[in-house]
């Protein structure tokens, strides 16, 4: 198994408008094996379809993103949460309105740094 070099946390809250951008962003670095990923989509008690959406993502990449759902938290103990079940080297919060610049996160582990560049997804 390839070790994991990035956890992705992306707690979520009625996200289902912007969250399949935001995932698509992470799944589709250049240059950036996936197998390194370990994406964390946490449902923090999402009253439209966001669950339905997340559990999509799992069963297209059971290797990569790993859904766990809870009753409503906040983003703060969410993220929490997605550090205690984090297991790659590095971990990096995305919120679901942010869209991950193609090719940051595979050139950044390459260059051993950590930089995340984000774009937010237009309204």
């Amino acid at each position: 198994m390839t070790q994991k070099r990035i956890s992705v946390v992306i707690p979520v809250y009625n996200g289902q408008k912007y969250i399949r951008r935001c995932i698509d962003s992470v799944l589709n670095q250049e240059g950036f094996d996936t197998q390194w990923l370990d994406i964390i989509l946490i449902n923090d008690g999402s009253n439209d379809t966001s669950l339905d959406i997340l559990k999509i993502y799992e069963g297209q990449y059971p290797n990569i993103i790993r859904v766990f759902n809870q009753e409503n938290t906040g983003v703060a103990n969410t993220r929490n949460r997605g550090i205690a079940l984090a297991s790659g080297k590095y971990v990096a919060f995305i919120d679901k309105m942010i869209l991950l610049i193609v090719i940051s996160v595979g050139l950044c582990i390459k260059r051993r740094k950590l930089v995340i560049m984000m774009l937010f997804a237009p309204a």
